[in-house]
């Protein structure tokens, strides 16, 4: 399936993209030849057929993650067929089938996935659109009767849903709280406004996948069951297996679950609905005091593109070309000097019923959106008029083909979930799954035969205004200065009879770094074998620790760490701190403004970023192999040449202005800062930023403490994970950490946190126009023996937190649609403990839930865990665990938590997790939540409406 994103190019394929000389006519793929017509070769390793009754099935293996398949029952039907007493019912039906089928009553279909650590969500879920409704789950392979469990599952999805009355009851309020949780809020409003104007009288205008609550409170069995009898039938759905499994064993199993079920006498209705492009131009303004903030966006509508033959497959890469190459030209104008926008970008991508829309958009300041309108539209005209540049041409080229280089050499590290989706898709929509072989043999051969003509030509008509669409959002008309409908059409007229030049392309020539350094001895190494861990010390101070992977084909990733952060700093000096790295990572390297790095770096996978944190400074990377050595040259660039100029930190106050002036009406910013201020007082560090504190930001001091931090690496720690040799890692480390700035400093950190609240607090919030409140309860207190016991206790009750406030605020009370919990411990600067939960709710039942779930909090303070969720607890953070050690970003964080926070700690516990997990006890469980759940720890925190404030 092809897929795009930026990487490197060899000099030899740069050779051929510039100089071989091919035609149009045919490409070559193993020795067959294809023409532009013809259809593209689906991936080999996908099985297909279709049983006697109709059913379609897909199979394919894949070993990411390892002994897991993934499933999928799919429904050919979703909202768009619901008859008028149905509307909302497809997507009633999906939660419903969750609730109840013949062989697995009530939640046994949660409960069994959970019992074999699967988690309700990221490994079993669902979805309806407006076109199907998607059954998805995970499961391991353990054993047989797992296997045949999963196919039990989705034979009862299939044709065996229950429909229990009383079930049904229960599940209305978790879909109304679902359609509160998700549209009463700004998003539903602008929702609610937008779409009839753009869908017209259209199906689409009519059948929103959540549908229409008075149906969902009211409907009765009977319209469940005549759409479930109706659309729930073999000839229209499909199953998807991909996994580490035998395929000729799960076709055998498909064949025996699934070819006995019969279709209904009656013939399924043919059905299709499109969205017809608008003849006329669309002006849509919308303002609103909760809208983040201040943007437009200007699209064109057209006919859809397939993507099934070898012609389909070389428009893609021409549109990838064009929208790489404009939005490389709208952000080096976000980063001019004076910026007419905070951010622009196009887009090129399907929108609803079959449309495909190309898309401008653009976010500016409050007051400059008719501004950032013509600065895009200049931009858009210039392209209309001069087109591209060969230079710009050459790089983004580079960066398509080596995305699709990488891509291939990634090809065995997939995840089944990746291509379970690609497999869903092309079944819906009728579209080819390619191999990512075949993806870059036909790149290698078609891009070179791209021009800048071809390019060109993607850009639509700006004139035409059949299809166009325009769009101005904002919090305010007035103070946003958002545009009224009747002003839109003659400022886009005018921004496109601007005048306009052709684009000079200003590509820096040289080399990223241009002085050599030499190799720095290594004073110490040590090997872990069982952790498959080297450890090795620079003459500077630098520590590396080291773990090779073959997870993910060429992928390496990097992460630098020493203690300090902005607990150095005093209240007055915390915000230059704050943001100082942000200043710097907008300023570019060296010589090297932001956008000629980017230039420079064109066709190459790698990027560094530098930050700071309460308590430590942070370098994090990730590159390829090919691009390593130019990884290190920039960590070694923001330790040694950083550019501090004006332009960056006028364009981070512009930012931080907007966020500041928007911020103040958003309903979760209000409850977030009334957490804070519960549990942190009015501490500098803890309370919003203001517009005074971003006025302030001096460019002298942020370069300064940026100096301070980054200057000496005596006690930073390097950890380094990927498809790397020692060999080439030790090269490098010595070379460029070796040689990075060193006085022989050891820092630690200052405890700035304030002291624990106390006593219980309830606080009260009021903000927002919807009738939607948002229930936050903690307990926060010192934890004084977080030992590696305790830390995998507190993991266990966290998840059996989750499953009671599940099971009690969603499927017993109907009373939020996903209630979540949390827990946290800190080690440093202070020894405190966290755990809370937080839930949407409707204001009138605050009380009723608010006592339900302290309630749950009290019963595991009291009663203690029964062995069946101590079990199933257990049973997903090993799960979870497991496929983390398969991971460079799980092997990336807990390395240097171990090496670096932790170094007193048993390393070995990384992979030896088991025996840690298998002994916490439910007593144990039990204590931690007497010690930890505690009366007079205790914080709530409601958000209300602003109406509930009378």
């Amino acid at each position: 399936m092809l897929q795009i994103r930026k990487g490197r190019l060899s000099v030899l394929l740069i050779s051929l993209l510039t100089f071989l000389p091919l035609t149009a006519a045919q490409v070559e793929l193993n020795g067959v030849s294809y023409t532009p017509e013809d259809t593209l070769p689906t991936d080999e390793g996908i099985r297909s057929g279709v049983l006697d009754n109709g059913m379609a099935y897909y199979l394919r293996f894949n070993d990411e993650p390892r002994n897991r398949a993934d499933m999928a029952l799919v429904v050919g039907a979703g909202s768009l067929v619901e008859d008028d007493d149905q509307q909302g019912i497809a997507h009633f039906l999906e939660h419903m089938l969750f609730n109840g089928t013949e062989n697995f009553e009530g939640q046994e279909i949660i409960n069994f996935l959970e019992r074999i650590g699967m988690s309700f969500g990221p490994d079993v879920n669902a979805y309806t659109s407006f076109e199907e409704t998607v059954y998805t789950l995970e499961v391991p392979l353990d054993s047989p009767d797992v296997v045949s469990t999963a196919f039990d599952i989705l034979a009862d999805w299939a044709v065996n849903a229950t429909l229990d009355p009383e079930e049904i009851d229960k599940e209305r309020g978790v879909i109304v709280e679902e359609e509160r949780a998700r549209n009463q809020n700004v998003n539903g409003r602008l929702t609610e406004a937008l779409l009839p104007v753009l869908l017209g009288g259209s199906r689409y205008a009519e059948r929103l996948p959540i549908g229409d609550m008075d149906t969902v409170r009211s409907a009765p069995r009977e319209v469940f069951t005549r759409y479930y009898e109706t659309y729930y039938r073999p000839d229209n759905m499909a199953i998807v297996a991909v996994g580490d499994f035998d395929l000729d064993a799960f076709e055998q199993r498909i064949t025996e679950t699934f070819a006995s079920l019969e279709n209904p006498a009656e013939p399924l209705a043919e059905t299709q609905f499109e969205q017809p492009v608008s003849e006329e131009p669309i002006y849509f303004s919308f303002t609103d005091p909760e809208f983040p903030v201040t943007a437009g966006e200007l699209s064109y509508a057209r006919p859809g593109d397939t993507f099934d033959t070898v012609a389909d497959f070389r428009n893609l890469m021409a549109q990838q070309l064009y929208v790489t190459m404009l939005n490389a030209r709208l952000s080096e104008r976000a980063r001019a000097a004076e910026p007419p926008y905070l951010n622009a970008e196009v887009s090129i991508g399907d929108g609803i019923g079959g449309v495909q829309e190309f898309s401008f958009s653009v976010v500016t300041e409050d007051g400059q959106l008719e501004t950032g309108f013509d600065a895009l539209l200049e931009e858009a005209a210039r392209v209309e008029q001069f087109g591209f540049t060969e230079t710009e041409l050459a790089r983004a080229k580079q960066d398509v083909l080596a995305s699709l280089e990488q891509n291939f050499a990634e090809r065995d590290d997939l995840s089944s979930a990746f291509w379970r989706n690609a497999i869903i898709e092309s079944h819906l929509r009728g579209l080819v799954v390619t191999s990512n072989e075949a993806d870059l043999r036909l790149g290698e051969q078609l891009l070179p035969q791209i021009g800048l003509d071809e390019v060109n030509a993607l850009t639509p008509d700006l004139n035409d205004p059949a299809g166009r669409v325009v769009l101005a959002l904002g919090p305010s008309a007035e103070l946003a200065g958002v545009p009224a409908e009747g002003e839109l059409e003659a400022i886009i007229e005018a921004g496109l009879a601007q005048e306009v030049t052709a684009y000079q392309d200003d590509a820096p020539q040289g080399e990223l770094l241009k002085a050599e350094l030499n190799p720095v001895a290594i004073v110490s190494e040590d090997y872990i074998p069982d952790l498959d861990v080297t450890l090795f010390e620079l003459e500077n101070g630098v520590e590396v620790v080291f773990k090779p992977t073959d997870f993910t084909a060429e992928e390496v990733l990097v992460s630098g760490v020493s203690y300090g952060g902005t607990s150095q700093y005093e209240d007055e000096d915390f915000t230059n701190a704050l943001y100082t790295t942000d200043i710097a990572s907008e300023g570019g390297l060296a010589e090297y403004s932001l956008p000629q790095l980017e230039r420079l770096l064109a066709g190459q996978n790698v990027s560094v970023s530098v930050s700071l944190g309460d308590l430590t400074e942070n370098i994090n990377g990730s590159a390829e192999v090919a691009d390593l050595e130019t990884l290190f040259q920039l960590i070694y660039l923001y330790a040694t040449e950083p550019r501090f100029d004006e332009g960056a930190l006028s364009r981070l106050q512009s930012q931080l202005r907007t966020s500041v002036q928007n911020r103040a009406s958003q309903p979760r910013a209000a409850l977030n800062d009334a957490i804070n201020e519960a549990i942190y007082g009015d501490d500098v560090r803890y309370t919003p930023l203001t517009l005074e504190e971003v006025g302030g930001l001096s460019l002298d001091q942020a370069a300064e403490i940026y100096q301070e931090r980054f200057s000496d690496f005596s006690d930073f720690s390097f950890t380094i994970v990927g498809d790397v040799s020692l060999d080439q890692v030790q090269d490098l480390a010595q070379r460029y950490l070796g040689n990075l700035p060193a006085t022989g400093r050891t820092e630690s950190w200052q405890n700035r946190v304030p002291p624990l609240p106390k006593g219980s607090q309830d606080v009260e919030v009021f903000r927002g126009l919807e009738e939607q409140a948002v229930l936050h309860q903690r307990f926060d207190g010192p934890f004084f023996d977080p030992e590696r016991e305790q830390r995998f206790t507190l993991f266990v009750l966290e998840r059996v937190l989750d499953l009671r406030m599940r099971n009690t605020i969603r499927e017993e009370l109907g009373g939020s649609y996903s209630p979540s919990v949390f827990t946290n411990y800190e080690q440093r600067p202070s020894k405190r403990y966290t755990v809370g939960a937080q839930f949407s709710a409707d204001p009138q039942r605050v009380d009723e839930l608010s006592e339900a779930a302290y309630e749950v909090f009290q019963s595991l303070r009291d009663e203690g865990v029964t062995e069946d969720e101590l079990n199933r607890a257990k049973a997903q953070l090993s799960r979870d665990l497991e496929e983390g050690l398969e991971s460079n970003r799980y092997w990336l964080s807990v390395l240097p938590f171990y090496f670096f926070f932790n170094p007193e700690d048993d390393p070995l516990v990384i992979v030896n997790f088991e025996g840690t997990l298998d002994a916490v006890s439910a007593e144990d469980v039990h204590d931690l939540a007497r010690r930890f759940i505690v009366a007079e720890r205790f914080t709530e925190v409601t958000l209300f409406p602003e109406a509930y404030q009378e």
